[in-house]
């Protein structure tokens, strides 16, 4: 199984939809499974997530900040030289 990375919005927006402080990402013991295993269930973790990363980075109020330990997320890219 492949670990997919998670998001947790901890801002302090009451409304729903409103922009949040602080993103932070992880990556969790929740596991999708493989590609080769299960590719339909695979596809929608990871488009699950990959949506979810994109509703947060659009709700970035002053700024965003995205870091990683180890690996890069699979759905960043490197910035252009």
């Amino acid at each position: 199984m492949s670990r997919l990375p998670r998001l947790a919005d901890s801002g302090n927006g009451s409304a729903r939809g409103s922009a949040g402080n602080h993103l932070t990402t992880w990556e969790s013991a929740a596991r999708s499974p493989p590609a080769e295993e299960d590719a339909v269930a695979h596809e929608h973790d990871v488009l699950r997530e990959r949506c979810l990363l994109f509703v947060a980075a659009t709700r970035a109020r002053d700024a965003l900040r995205v870091s990683y330990v180890d690996r890069a997320s699979p759905f960043l890219t490197a910035p252009a030289a």
